[in-house]
């Protein structure tokens, strides 16, 4: 990252969370900003106060995401101007702060309900002749963009560079139960090598959904599929695609986070040209595969969310849906069959002060509301959760990892799976009562709170011969 970024870039990492951070800067503002140069800037004290607390709240992932890689797919429904300048805007931000990024294009997405055989596409020579003139113009569009640089735009000073050529190897598919798919094909290779070259050269590198043969063919790829396997190829930290619609929701709205497995149900759950939202599904099932392949993390963005790009890297909360390698693998709910090696785990801490004691038949009691962590068929961690959906709040207590799989992020995929219990239940707030593991709560986004932020029957266990700190965590 540059020592000093220009203000361009600092007002849009800033305004990135300003919609979150709203209502909890409001109480605090005047007095916060008092005295401070913040207020010279707009006068506005309130505004700034938020500017200000956005941009801190911002720091850990600007840090994070310096020097990683990240995939980005362009699905059709991005490619409208508006939404192409904002993409190009937030590229350039995202590369200003130190990550490397490849851009995948998709042009063609209107052929999945065309021309398909057996779920792969079938392109004949016109239809493969529109997509090259569509990608050369979504290429010259994308080249005009990134090379703007108007003072007062996010794009002053940035000097962008956009990097393409024949830096994908392909191979026609050939004929899939009698069907000759013509000029689809599909990856043979990534030039890995070539495209990190340009990225260490501070170049955004753009892959399009034509591939070349060694024999000189061009020839259709899928980009969804395309953008998984250069994730791959690259060992990109992040696979990350802009998808039209709703994006992955359920009843209750957008989807935070979900499996590999998930991911993978969802992309299936049609027969290919039945789907109502086929750009979301192959999108999904790239995910799966990216994971599946060592990418470790894969985001789906709503095209329609004009900040989405900003806002799921740089909040806590984000802004479209997760998919991760491992989030909940190997945990499962607690049966009564597990006591003895939970009663195990537990009572040595209990000994050592770091959890409060519990009998046998308090377990017993409450063993529906643990989850384990498994590996090689032992007991790893657990922890509890108890949901209380009337008073909008929920506890994690007696989080516990066996010494030879602590910093293994057992603990941390326990709390993931409760936070989305959590959501699912509709509860905005966690709680946790520590007396020696606080900091461990703190940089996972708690704060400390008080006994009055908790139901009225659990206040009596804050503070107390114990001594426990309250710490509380707003779910997004």
């Amino acid at each position: 990252m540059n020592d000093t970024l220009p203000p361009a870039a600092l007002q849009s990492v800033a305004a990135l969370a300003s919609d979150g951070a709203e209502g909890s800067d409001a109480a605090e503002g005047s007095d916060a900003a008092e005295g401070s140069d913040a207020v010279e800037g707009s006068g506005d004290v309130r505004s700034d106060v938020r500017f200000a607390r956005s941009f801190r709240e911002a720091a850990p992932f600007i840090r994070a995401h310096r020097g990683r890689t990240f995939v980005l797919w362009l699905s059709g429904a991005m490619l409208e101007d508006a939404k192409l300048v904002t993409v190009v805007h937030d590229v350039s931000l995202l590369s200003s702060l130190g990550a490397r990024i490849v851009l995948v294009l998709g042009t063609a997405s209107q052929l999945d309900s065309e021309h398909s055989a057996n779920g792969s596409q079938v392109v004949d020579e016109p239809q493969l002749r529109r997509i090259t003139e569509n990608v050369g113009a979504a290429r010259i569009r994308l080249e005009t963009l990134f090379s703007t640089g108007m003072p007062n735009s996010p794009m002053g000073g940035a000097r962008m560079r956009l990097a393409s050529g024949n830096f994908v190897v392909a191979r026609p598919l050939g004929v899939i139960d009698g069907v000759d798919c013509r000029f689809s094909g599909t990856v043979r290779r990534i030039d890995a090598h070539a495209i990190s070259s340009r990225l260490d050269d501070g170049d955004v590198v753009l892959l399009t959904e034509l591939g070349y043969s060694r024999t000189g063919g061009v020839f259709f790829l899928d980009s969804a599929m395309l953008s998984a396997t250069a994730a791959v190829a690259l060992d990109a930290d992040k696979l990350i695609g802009w998808v039209g619609g709703a994006g992955v929701t359920n009843e209750r709205g957008v989807v935070a986070e979900m499996s590999i497995d998930d991911a993978r149900r969802r992309a299936n759950r049609m027969p290919p040209g039945k789907s109502a939202t086929p750009e979301l599904d192959r999108f999904l099932g790239a995910c799966a595969e990216a994971c599946e392949g060592g990418v470790r993390r894969a985001h789906v963005i709503r095209a329609a969310d004009g900040g989405g790009l900003l806002g799921e890297l740089f909040t806590r909360a984000g802004a479209g849906t997760l998919i991760r390698a491992g989030v909940f693998e190997g945990l499962r709910q607690a049966t009564l069959d597990d006591l003895p090696d939970m009663m195990a785990l537990l009572r040595p801490l209990e000994r050592d002060g770091a959890l409060r004691p519990r009998s046998q038949a308090e377990l017993e009691q409450t063993i529906d509301r643990f989850v384990l962590a498994v590996q090689n068929q032992s007991l790893a961690a657990c922890a509890a959760v108890h949901l209380s959906p009337e008073d909008g709040i929920a506890e994690i207590a007696c989080v516990a990892v066996r010494a030879e799989y602590r910093d293994l992020g057992f603990a941390d995929a326990l709390l993931s799976y409760c936070e989305e219990q959590c959501r699912a239940s509709g509860i905005a707030r966690l709680f946790a009562l520590s007396t020696q593991t606080v900091h461990w709560f703190l940089e996972r986004g708690f704060v400390l709170g008080s006994a009055s932020d908790l139901p009225s029957r659990d206040r009596s266990r804050a503070g107390g011969a114990r001594r426990s700190k309250v710490l509380i965590k707003a779910l997004g």
